[in-house]
């Protein structure tokens, strides 16, 4: 499978930067930076990640028809469960005023982030109901799927045009530390599925 617009020049550039990603990491040393914490040169190592990281967003293989049909799935999906919440918080009177954001942690919990009176309570109703838990979990990993392959298709169409202005322009994908994570914030009778990334900026909504 190739995604639209991929080019043999892209595919080729992505074998180039693996090889050079395998023959840089073996050296020593990192990032080479000034007193004020500025870049000033890539050591051989860091330049073996960058190229690795690249090899991998311009290998992403994905068919448009099947990143639109998963798209309409989630959007279903991501319904039903904001339909089936609104009616599960409205019988166990739980207040969606303050409004909250939840989450899946490492162990796949859904919690609530931050604090809300009725934190526990609306926590309990995941783990009373493990069906509601799956569909909040399913909904999460099909929001993580496709924003990874909209970042990976805006990074390939970037690329083929200009590499290095792609690089510049896509810095935070070669983030080590980026760790998007899915929420769904509640208020009222309103839903909004977007991504908290650590950086501690709000992307929303999830997958548009």
């Amino acid at each position: 499978m190739k995604i639209q617009g991929q080019t043999g020049a892209v595919q080729s550039a992505a074998r180039r930067l693996l090889d050079l990603a395998s023959g840089s990491t073996s050296s020593g040393g990192e990032e080479t930076t000034n007193t004020d914490g500025d870049e000033l040169s890539l050591s051989p190592v860091a330049r073996g990640k960058q190229a690795a990281r690249t090899a991998e967003l311009l290998q992403w293989n994905a068919e448009p028809l099947e990143v639109a049909d998963m798209r309409r799935d989630y959007e279903q999906k991501l319904a039903g469960l904001e339909s089936r919440l609104q009616v599960k918080f409205t019988k166990a009177g739980i207040e969606t005023s303050p409004p909250f954001q939840l989450q899946t942690d490492a162990e796949g919990k859904v919690r609530v982030a931050g604090d809300h009176p009725q934190k526990a309570q609306i926590e309990q109703l995941f783990v009373d109901e493990p069906s509601l838990r799956d569909d909040f979990v399913e909904v999460n990993a099909k929001a993580d799927f496709l924003r990874a392959a909209d970042e990976a298709m805006a990074f390939q169409r970037a690329y083929a045009e200009d590499p290095e202005g792609a690089v510049q322009r896509f810095s935070y994908l070669f983030d080590s530390g980026r760790k998007p994570t899915f929420q769904l914030s509640v208020s009222g009778d309103k839903y909004d599925a977007g991504f908290q990334e650590n950086r501690g900026t709000t992307v929303s909504r999830a997958a548009a």
